[in-house]
């Protein structure tokens, strides 16, 4: 209980703020990401779907014969322990190398997805950050004009 209270504590974002904050010139625009906390995010993202896709994939075809002897369909694969091995060992090294290219897939596909809009939301700011800019000039230029 004492280190979930302690890792709450590290983490808080009051006592440690991000480093983006600190050290970039992004201080003016809160909403943007750096280049490091994009692919730091699209990293994760990718992990997370890559490790999901494998599971899904080695668990379906072990899970789905299971379910339907568990619910009463005609199967000869569980009733006998040899017959169960048979199947699991006939099709786990297909199923492996089904998951593993699968899983490289959404990997490299959320990655690319991910730092795509990243960047996009940068450039959205970007560009709304840039026309308020040039209000302000154009409203300062006006200004300037009208007092001489």
């Amino acid at each position: 209980m004492t280190w979930k209270i302690l890792n709450i504590l590290l983490r808080s974002p009051k006592r440690h703020p991000p480093q983006a904050a600190k050290f970039n010139n992004h201080v003016n625009f809160p909403n943007m990401y750096t280049l490091d906390e994009i692919d730091e995010k699209a990293k994760s993202a990718a992990i997370k779907t890559s490790c999901w896709v494998f599971v899904l994939i080695i668990l379906l075809p072990v899970l789905l014969p299971l379910f339907m002897f568990l619910m009463g369909a005609d199967i000869y694969l569980f009733p006998f322990e040899e017959k169960a091995k048979g199947y699991l060992y006939s099709i786990m090294p297909h199923t492996f190398i089904a998951a593993f290219f699968a899983a490289t897939g959404s990997y490299i596909i959320t990655s690319y997805q991910t730092k795509k809009k990243l960047e996009e939301e940068n450039e959205q700011e970007e560009n709304e950050k840039r026309e308020e800019h040039y209000r302000r000039m154009e409203e300062l230029l006006e200004k300037m004009s009208k007092d001489k």
